[in-house]
């Protein structure tokens, strides 16, 4: 055969669509890939995290401790969670200042037992005394950390 290619060939396997076994999955400690806020130590887990993978009819919900669940979208294999954010008004406590930090979880399905993860954590700032704030608490406005991770399914 001459090298021609017609495209009928079969490509199984480069792009099988994963379902995440439900049940409990092992994240593994993070490492930090960005660190603009400087809390990239404060934010990664030291050690293994448990946590819970539930299949969903708009995609996979995960619940981890302490936190509402995410309830993810799946396209392909990619996750894509909605941004949990936290809102610290404090013009009630008499500063020109709104404070916002974001939670934005992330990930890829690399089979149905394991999945690449990411955290990006995000600091915002409206109003005249977000500066002064940023000095008095040693942040800076606005800043981005981003964690990576790994997590496989239990018993995988």
């Amino acid at each position: 055969k001459s090298g021609s290619d017609t495209g009928n060939t079969s490509d199984s396997g480069s792009s099988t669509a994963f379902t995440a076994r439900d049940g409990i999955w092992i994240l593994a400690a993070a490492s930090i890939s960005q660190d603009e806020c400087e809390n990239g130590d404060e934010l990664a887990s030291t050690g293994e995290e448990n946590f819970l993978v539930e299949n969903s009819d708009t995609g996979l919900d995960l619940t981890f401790e302490g936190s509402d669940p995410w309830l993810c979208e799946v396209s392909g294999n990619d996750l894509a969670c909605p941004e949990q954010t936290t809102v610290d008004d404090l013009t009630t406590e008499g500063f020109d200042a709104v404070v916002s930090f974001g939670l934005l979880l992330g990930g890829t399905l690399t089979s149905s037992t394991t999945m690449e993860m990411s955290l990006e954590a995000s600091y915002s700032c409206e109003g005249t005394e977000c500066m002064p704030l940023a000095e008095v608490e040693d942040l800076v406005f606005p800043c981005t950390t981003i964690l990576v991770s790994t997590a496989r399914a239990q018993g995988s």
